[in-house]
């Protein structure tokens, strides 16, 4: 059982890393995608919903980007990181209503 738990980890950790290589790339949507199925695998994934949260930033889907970080802080509430980029979306938020 422990070699199976082991190989999910993997799994999981290997979808993520893929997510953020297309990220860094510009493909959101596949970057998307495969950081959705590491979540699928293991919903409690904090890093996976951070980059999750940082993709939709980049591409203006503040929503979604507002949820996926609401799951960060669910997830771990003291996370410094989540916390930040929440005062980076909430600032971008201003900033477009501004605009308008």
């Amino acid at each position: 059982m422990r070699g199976f738990i082991k190989t999910l980890r993997g799994i999981i950790s290997v979808r993520k890393h893929l997510g953020y290589i297309y990220h860094k790339k510009g493909n959101y949507q596949k970057a998307i995608k495969y950081v959705k199925k590491s979540i699928e695998l293991d919903p409690k994934y904090l890093l996976a919903y951070y980059l999750l949260a940082k993709i939709y930033l980049k591409i203006g889907r503040y929503k979604q980007a507002s949820n996926a970080l609401e799951k960060c802080l669910e997830i771990n509430p003291t996370s410094e990181y989540s916390k930040k980029l929440k005062v980076k979306l909430s600032n971008i938020k201003t900033e477009s209503n501004l605009l308008q």
